[in-house]
């Protein structure tokens, strides 16, 4: 994401146009938690609750917290809303700037995983792609370009 709003910062093929990024390999919720929650936290426990459970618990918890007089923590609209398909795509802006993410998903999450492994301060690594540096430091990125 820093890589692709420091391309566009530094255009102006963009002509204050509206660009959707996000990483062109999708993944599931399933599929997030088997890739990196798990193994971040062996020991979490995941509870899968079907929707029309979790529906009646959020409106029953609205009830609750109307006759409180308080803010319910979450809503039917705001779940219902959580649980819609919508797909986003990067190709307006791939297309716009000749970018293209600086690294895959799969190498996104190995990063983390690795980085949440390593001691309070790891030593400087470079991670490459294409024969490009990606990311010079901890907390530190480099786009490869120039």
């Amino acid at each position: 994401l820093c890589d692709a709003i420091i391309t566009s910062l530094k255009s102006d093929r963009g002509d204050n146009g509206v660009f959707n990024l996000v990483d062109p390999d999708r993944l599931t919720k399933r599929e997030y938690m088997e890739k990196l929650v798990r193994k971040l936290n062996p020991g979490a426990r995941v509870v899968t609750i079907p929707y029309p459970v979790l529906d009646g618990i959020v409106r029953f918890q609205e009830l609750m917290m109307r006759a409180l007089e308080r803010k319910p923590f979450l809503t039917a609209y705001r779940l219902k809303s959580s649980q819609n398909r919508i797909v986003f795509d990067s190709s307006k802006f791939m297309r716009t700037y000749g970018w293209k993410p600086p690294f895959t998903l799969e190498e996104g999450l190995q990063a983390v995983l690795e980085h949440a492994q390593a001691p309070a301060w790891p030593a400087a690594r470079t991670i490459a792609r294409d024969g490009q540096a990606i990311a010079a430091a901890p907390g530190r990125l480099a786009s490869g370009r120039g």
